[in-house]
């Protein structure tokens, strides 16, 4: 069995299951996989809440600088995700994005020669930190005023945390499974408004965010009222247990 850390096929015939999630696969998911695809009700892994609500006496140095993250890996970042960057810092001319460097510093030099052609008239304001330690990365975001996931490749754990500190996570999920977590939480959530349907639609949610403070208090609400929903879930332990049991048995999965 494999599950969604690579959240793609391994192509290997000798890997018999991929277990993923009905939140996240789309009606048609099974068609991605070499493995038989089994769709857990909830989430294949139970996250415990990472939020520690003491960070907030920590983030008013951030106060007065209007901030959005994105915080995902380099290698995540399709060339066509630079356009998305591009409008809505145009349309949002006192907001920083801020970015984090690689794992290596190859990726971090490469990331920025492409970003000098592609979205040039913005790039004073997309600023590239060094990675730091996990208290200082929640208060990044616990700072920051939304966090934009990338398209074609989204978040997952980074999802998780910032929802933990109660800030909205934009998202554009795709066909497959490695950009349709964030969709998948929000829908066990039961939220919807920072889901967006195509590109113009990821670009407007970002920017009304970062101007329509009654919109961003009612999302902040939200995220507040229901986020437990998407920690320590127990179901997903259980409806493992059942599985494995039943593949050891021999019985159908």
């Amino acid at each position: 069995c494999v599950t969604w850390g690579h959240p793609v096929t391994t192509g290997i015939s000798t890997i018999d299951y991929f277990i993923s999630s009905s939140l996240t696969e789309p009606a048609n998911g099974g068609e991605a996989y070499t493995e038989r695809l089994i769709q857990l009700d909830g989430f294949v892994t139970p996250i415990a809440d990472p939020s520690n609500r003491s960070l907030e006496d920590n983030v008013s140095e951030y106060a007065k600088t209007q901030r959005i993250l994105c915080p995902q890996s380099l290698f995540k970042f399709h060339p066509t995700f630079d356009a998305l960057i591009g409008k809505i810092l145009k349309h949002s001319p006192n907001t920083e994005l801020i970015l984090l460097h690689g794992s290596h510093d190859a990726w971090t030099a490469r990331i920025e020669a492409r970003f000098r052609r592609s979205i040039p008239e913005v790039l004073d304001r997309v600023k590239l930190e060094p990675r730091t330690n996990r208290v200082s990365f929640m208060q990044s975001i616990a700072s920051s005023q939304l966090v934009l996931d990338t398209s074609h490749f989204c978040g997952g754990l980074t999802t998780y945390e910032a929802l933990a500190m109660e800030t909205p996570v934009v998202t554009l999920p795709g066909d497959y499974l490695r950009s349709r977590v964030s969709l998948g939480l929000y829908h066990k959530m039961g939220l919807n408004d920072c889901i967006a349907s195509d590109e113009v639609e990821y670009i407007d949610i970002a920017v009304r965010l970062l101007k329509d403070a009654r919109f961003k208090t009612a999302v902040c609400n939200g995220i507040h009222k229901l986020k437990h929903g998407i920690f320590c879930i127990q179901e997903s332990v259980d409806q493992h247990a059942v599985f494995f049991q039943n593949v050891m048995l021999g019985n159908e999965a």
